[in-house]
């Protein structure tokens, strides 16, 4: 999520007014303090950055 959020060159402020979800929820995620999120949290955030839910939080490639 961290890395597609930098590749677009968002803040994690942008990340959380497109998502609709708290800066501190994302970087809570981000630095693994949330280790699983609610559904409707890892939705918005996907749909956010434009990226399948299962790839953004369960691919470990």
């Amino acid at each position: 999520m961290k890395l597609l959020r930098k590749q677009l060159g968002w803040s994690q402020n942008r990340l959380a007014e497109e998502s609709g979800v708290s800066r501190r929820t994302i970087n809570y995620i981000e630095n693994g303090k949330i280790k699983n999120p609610k559904k409707e949290t890892m939705r918005s955030i996907s749909n956010a950055l434009r990226a399948d839910v299962e790839i953004l939080f369960f691919d470990k490639s």
